[in-house]
Protein backbone atom coordinates (compact mmCIF):
# COMPACT_ATOMS: atom_id res chain seq x y z
CA UNK A 1 0.00 0.00 0.00
CA UNK A 2 1.26 3.43 -0.69
CA UNK A 3 0.99 4.77 2.84
CA UNK A 4 1.10 2.06 5.50
CA UNK A 5 1.26 -1.72 5.88
CA UNK A 6 -2.37 -1.54 5.39
CA UNK A 7 -13.44 -3.93 4.78
CA UNK A 8 -14.58 -7.11 3.24
CA UNK A 9 -16.37 -5.97 0.13
CA UNK A 10 -19.52 -3.95 0.52
CA UNK A 11 -21.07 -1.32 -1.72
CA UNK A 12 -18.58 1.55 -2.11
CA UNK A 13 -19.19 4.56 0.09
CA UNK A 14 -19.50 8.06 -1.32
CA UNK A 15 -15.91 8.87 -2.29
CA UNK A 16 -15.21 5.38 -3.54
CA UNK A 17 -18.40 5.26 -5.56
CA UNK A 18 -17.47 8.52 -7.28
CA UNK A 19 -14.10 7.13 -8.25
CA UNK A 20 -15.49 3.84 -9.50
CA UNK A 21 -18.19 5.51 -11.58
CA UNK A 22 -15.71 7.59 -13.55
CA UNK A 23 -14.49 6.46 -16.94
CA UNK A 24 -11.87 3.89 -15.93
CA UNK A 25 -10.57 3.82 -19.50
CA UNK A 26 -9.45 7.46 -19.30
CA UNK A 27 -5.91 8.78 -19.72
CA UNK A 28 -4.71 8.11 -16.18
CA UNK A 29 -2.37 5.22 -15.47
CA UNK A 30 -3.72 2.20 -13.64
CA UNK A 31 -1.68 3.18 -10.61
CA UNK A 32 -3.29 6.63 -10.59
CA UNK A 33 -6.79 5.19 -10.93
CA UNK A 34 -6.15 2.70 -8.14
CA UNK A 35 -4.69 5.32 -5.84
CA UNK A 36 -7.68 7.61 -6.37
CA UNK A 37 -10.28 4.84 -5.99
CA UNK A 38 -8.76 3.56 -2.73
CA UNK A 39 -7.86 6.92 -1.19
CA UNK A 40 -10.68 7.07 1.36
CA UNK A 41 -10.58 3.46 2.54
CA UNK A 42 -6.78 3.60 2.70
CA UNK A 43 -6.83 6.75 4.81
CA UNK A 44 -9.31 5.24 7.24
CA UNK A 45 -7.21 2.13 7.63
CA UNK A 46 -4.02 4.09 8.26
CA UNK A 47 -5.74 6.14 10.95
CA UNK A 48 -7.40 3.21 12.69
CA UNK A 49 -4.22 1.12 12.75
CA UNK A 50 -2.49 3.61 15.03
CA UNK A 51 -5.58 4.21 17.18
CA UNK A 52 -6.14 0.55 18.08
CA UNK A 53 -2.99 0.09 20.16
CA UNK A 54 -1.42 -2.67 18.10
CA UNK A 55 1.99 -1.00 18.40
CA UNK A 56 1.67 -0.04 22.08
CA UNK A 57 2.93 -3.23 23.74
CA UNK A 58 3.95 -6.84 22.96
CA UNK A 59 0.46 -8.22 23.55
CA UNK A 60 -1.11 -5.70 21.17
CA UNK A 61 1.54 -6.41 18.58
CA UNK A 62 0.96 -10.13 18.91
CA UNK A 63 -2.71 -9.60 18.17
CA UNK A 64 -1.78 -7.50 15.14
CA UNK A 65 0.43 -10.29 13.82
CA UNK A 66 -2.20 -12.97 14.39
CA UNK A 67 -4.94 -10.98 12.68
CA UNK A 68 -2.68 -10.17 9.72
CA UNK A 69 -1.90 -13.87 9.47
CA UNK A 70 -5.60 -14.63 9.35
CA UNK A 71 -6.05 -12.03 6.61
CA UNK A 72 -3.31 -13.67 4.56
CA UNK A 73 -5.04 -17.03 4.92
CA UNK A 74 -8.19 -15.57 3.38
CA UNK A 75 -6.26 -13.73 0.69
CA UNK A 76 -4.23 -16.80 -0.23
CA UNK A 77 -7.38 -18.90 -0.72
CA UNK A 78 -8.83 -16.30 -3.08
CA UNK A 79 -5.61 -15.47 -4.92
CA UNK A 80 -4.61 -19.06 -5.67
CA UNK A 81 -7.98 -19.57 -7.35
CA UNK A 82 -7.95 -16.27 -9.22
CA UNK A 83 -4.36 -16.47 -10.45
CA UNK A 84 -1.86 -18.81 -8.84
CA UNK A 85 0.94 -17.75 -11.20
CA UNK A 86 0.64 -14.08 -10.22
CA UNK A 87 0.42 -14.93 -6.52
CA UNK A 88 3.55 -17.04 -6.66
CA UNK A 89 5.48 -14.73 -8.99
CA UNK A 90 5.28 -11.91 -6.46
CA UNK A 91 6.28 -14.14 -3.53
CA UNK A 92 3.18 -13.44 -1.49
CA UNK A 93 3.32 -16.83 0.24
CA UNK A 94 6.33 -15.51 2.16
CA UNK A 95 4.15 -13.11 4.15
CA UNK A 96 2.76 -15.90 6.28
CA UNK A 97 6.25 -17.31 6.87
CA UNK A 98 7.52 -13.92 8.06
CA UNK A 99 4.59 -13.49 10.43
CA UNK A 100 5.13 -16.98 11.82
CA UNK A 101 8.75 -16.06 12.66
CA UNK A 102 7.52 -13.07 14.68
CA UNK A 103 4.79 -15.04 16.41
CA UNK A 104 7.39 -17.42 17.79
CA UNK A 105 8.80 -14.48 19.76
CA UNK A 106 5.53 -13.58 21.46
CA UNK A 107 3.28 -15.54 23.77
CA UNK A 108 0.44 -15.57 21.25
CA UNK A 109 0.68 -18.53 18.92
CA UNK A 110 -1.38 -20.09 16.18
CA UNK A 111 -3.39 -23.26 16.09
CA UNK A 112 -2.29 -25.94 13.64
CA UNK A 113 -4.92 -24.70 11.19
CA UNK A 114 -5.99 -21.17 12.17
CA UNK A 115 -9.55 -20.27 11.40
CA UNK A 116 -10.21 -17.45 8.97
CA UNK A 117 -11.32 -14.55 11.11
CA UNK A 118 -14.31 -13.27 9.17
CA UNK A 119 -16.87 -14.77 6.85
CA UNK A 120 -17.04 -11.58 4.80
CA UNK A 121 -16.45 -11.89 1.09
CA UNK A 122 -13.12 -10.80 -0.34
CA UNK A 123 -13.89 -9.55 -3.83
CA UNK A 124 -11.02 -11.34 -5.60
CA UNK A 125 -12.51 -13.83 -8.03
CA UNK A 126 -10.58 -13.36 -11.28
CA UNK A 127 -7.34 -11.93 -12.64
CA UNK A 128 -8.75 -8.41 -12.98
CA UNK A 129 -9.76 -8.15 -9.33
CA UNK A 130 -6.56 -9.94 -8.30
CA UNK A 131 -4.53 -7.23 -10.01
CA UNK A 132 -6.18 -4.65 -7.76
CA UNK A 133 -5.55 -6.79 -4.68
CA UNK A 134 -1.89 -7.19 -5.64
CA UNK A 135 -1.59 -3.41 -5.86
CA UNK A 136 -2.57 -3.26 -2.18
CA UNK A 137 -0.33 -6.11 -1.02
CA UNK A 138 2.71 -5.11 -3.07
CA UNK A 139 2.33 -1.49 -2.03
CA UNK A 140 2.34 -2.44 1.64
CA UNK A 141 6.14 -2.51 1.40
CA UNK A 142 6.14 1.30 1.34
CA UNK A 143 4.24 1.81 4.57
CA UNK A 144 6.09 -1.08 6.17
CA UNK A 145 9.18 1.11 6.28
CA UNK A 146 7.44 3.43 8.73
CA UNK A 147 5.91 0.60 10.74
CA UNK A 148 9.18 -1.30 10.96
CA UNK A 149 10.98 1.74 12.40
CA UNK A 150 8.21 1.97 14.97
CA UNK A 151 8.56 -1.72 15.84
CA UNK A 152 12.31 -1.24 16.36
CA UNK A 153 11.83 1.83 18.54
CA UNK A 154 9.33 -0.07 20.71
CA UNK A 155 11.18 -3.41 20.55
CA UNK A 156 8.19 -5.23 19.10
CA UNK A 157 8.29 -8.17 19.29
CA UNK A 158 12.00 -8.01 20.26
CA UNK A 159 15.08 -5.74 20.19
CA UNK A 160 15.48 -5.96 16.41
CA UNK A 161 11.83 -5.18 15.73
CA UNK A 162 9.47 -7.14 13.51
CA UNK A 163 10.88 -9.64 11.02
CA UNK A 164 7.64 -9.49 9.03
CA UNK A 165 7.78 -5.71 8.70
CA UNK A 166 11.53 -5.69 8.06
CA UNK A 167 11.14 -8.09 5.14
CA UNK A 168 8.28 -6.06 3.70
CA UNK A 169 10.25 -2.84 4.09
CA UNK A 170 13.30 -4.36 2.37
CA UNK A 171 11.37 -5.18 -0.80
CA UNK A 172 12.64 -3.36 -3.90
CA UNK A 173 9.98 -4.67 -6.27
CA UNK A 174 7.44 -1.82 -6.16
CA UNK A 175 8.67 -0.19 -9.38
CA UNK A 176 8.80 -3.60 -11.03
CA UNK A 177 5.22 -4.28 -9.93
CA UNK A 178 3.98 -0.95 -11.29
CA UNK A 179 5.50 -1.73 -14.68
CA UNK A 180 3.80 -5.15 -14.57
CA UNK A 181 0.49 -3.51 -13.62
CA UNK A 182 0.48 -1.20 -16.63
CA UNK A 183 1.28 -4.02 -19.07
CA UNK A 184 -0.81 -6.81 -17.55
CA UNK A 185 -3.73 -8.25 -19.49
CA UNK A 186 -6.63 -6.99 -17.37
CA UNK A 187 -10.03 -7.66 -18.91
CA UNK A 188 -12.09 -5.42 -16.60
CA UNK A 189 -10.59 -2.34 -15.04
CA UNK A 190 -13.65 -1.75 -12.89
CA UNK A 191 -13.10 -5.18 -11.32
CA UNK A 192 -9.47 -4.20 -10.72
CA UNK A 193 -10.57 -1.15 -8.73
CA UNK A 194 -13.16 -3.18 -6.81
CA UNK A 195 -10.52 -5.79 -5.98
CA UNK A 196 -8.24 -3.15 -4.47
CA UNK A 197 -11.00 -1.55 -2.40
CA UNK A 198 -12.20 -4.94 -1.20
CA UNK A 199 -8.68 -5.88 -0.09
CA UNK A 200 -8.30 -2.72 1.97
CA UNK A 201 -11.72 -3.36 3.48
CA UNK A 202 -10.83 -6.96 4.32
CA UNK A 203 -7.64 -5.90 6.11
CA UNK A 204 -9.64 -3.31 8.05
CA UNK A 205 -12.18 -5.91 9.14
CA UNK A 206 -9.46 -8.26 10.32
CA UNK A 207 -7.82 -5.49 12.35
CA UNK A 208 -11.10 -4.32 13.88
CA UNK A 209 -11.00 -5.28 17.59
CA UNK A 210 -14.82 -5.36 17.60
CA UNK A 211 -14.64 -8.47 15.40
CA UNK A 212 -14.14 -11.45 17.74
CA UNK A 213 -11.56 -14.11 17.03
Amino acid sequence: MERTAFRSHTAPVSGEAGSLNRDVQGGATRRQRLKEATSDVHRRLDKSLMQRGYFSNPKGFGLYLRRMYQFHLKFEDAALTAGRDWYEAWGLHHHKEWIEADLKKVSIGLTAKPEILTTDTLCVADRSSLAGALYVIAGSSLGARVLHRLSVERRLPGPSGSYYLSQLAASLRWSEFLAFLEDADIACELAMLEGAISTFECVSRHLDPAVPE
